[in-house]
């Protein structure tokens, strides 16, 4: 599972091919149980799955035997990484609100949104593979 003594990097790729299939499978029977313009309690069971899929991250231990008294003081300073953050920030929020309506225009057009999601999921694992084996 990916290059010794480097943190895998399988479960971060594969977290959004994996929320992007959940969500597929959850999201129309939310829906259709709470009916038109319960897009707000969609969102909040997504919510309540992102924390529960980020819980074993928490959990996972880092390293080996590694203490914090012996890691080196490193001074960094946000003021010259703001812009790249701020960058990073309204990519995310581009490319959520852009694929929320293009996953709406695609099922509009007829696709199923578990297509949809495993095409989605299957790109993702195939670009975590890649990046695991240090393509």
């Amino acid at each position: 599972m990916g290059r010794p003594g480097k943190f895998p990097a399988q479960p971060v790729y594969a977290g959004p091919g994996s929320g992007i299939v959940l969500s597929g499978l959850i999201a129309p029977f939310v829906l259709k149980a709470f009916g038109p313009g319960s897009w707000w309690i969609v969102w909040w069971t997504m919510t309540l799955l992102s924390i529960a899929m980020t819980l074993p991250l928490l959990l996972t231990p880092f390293g080996a035997g590694g203490d914090i008294a012996d890691a080196t003081p490193v001074k960094f300073a946000v003021r010259p990484a703001l812009i790249y953050l701020a960058g990073y920030f309204l990519f995310g929020a581009g490319y959520t609100a852009y694929m929320t309506f293009m996953t709406a225009y695609v099922l509009d057009a007829g696709a199923a949104m578990l297509v949809i999601g495993a095409v989605a999921s299957a790109f993702q694992k195939k670009l975590g593979r890649r990046v695991a084996n240090g393509e």
